[in-house]
């Protein structure tokens, strides 16, 4: 019998002191500082307490989103756009003395050592062009080309193409070149 009572009053000042504490308590007298992290969950809190002005941005991840608020914010799919324009791309092939051997230019010329430019028939100034140091079959240098540097640049219509020797200096060396527009 003496344990019955003694668990009752166990039982009695364990719930006297915490509503005593929640009595006690000012209306929002508890804040961040008072609480540790992830004390509080959904559970605790009371529906539509916490509104999108309370989150910090980019704290909650479609991941911490149930799956039926997922698919309410994928929507349905909207109809499909017009295609875009065919992507164009120009090449050419260019021997060291700067005859085109394959490809698109409309025009070339080899103003000085290791300088060529090619032209096309529209304006490049925004397309992306790349060039490769090699050997052109049927020219006069067999062999692999030297070791160098090339360069491309767009301007206008034209493609500005510098190649350089192991040195850096200016050199002729035959060169593929694709232009992506």
């Amino acid at each position: 019998m003496l344990r019955i009572i003694v668990a009752s009053a166990a039982l009695f000042v364990a719930l006297g002191g915490s509503s005593c504490a929640a009595v006690s308590l000012r209306r929002n007298s508890v804040g961040s500082r008072e609480l540790r992290a992830k004390a509080v969950g959904g559970s605790e809190l009371r529906s539509s307490a916490v509104r999108s002005r309370h989150l910090a941005s980019g704290s909650v991840t479609t991941r911490k989103l149930s799956r039926s608020a997922r698919r309410a914010l994928r929507g349905a799919a909207g109809p499909t756009g017009p295609a875009g324009p065919s992507p164009v791309t120009f090449r050419a092939s260019v021997e060291l003395t700067g005859a085109v051997v394959r490809g698109s230019p409309a025009g070339s010329q080899k103003p000085e050592v290791g300088r060529y430019e090619l032209t096309f028939g529209r304006d490049v100034s925004q397309c992306t062009p790349v060039a490769t140091l090699r050997r052109v079959e049927g020219g006069p240098r067999p062999d692999e080309p030297p070791a160098g540097r090339i360069t491309a640049a767009a301007s206008g219509s034209t493609i500005v193409v510098r190649t350089f020797d192991a040195d850096g200096r200016p050199d002729d060396i035959s060169f593929n070149l694709i232009v992506a527009c």
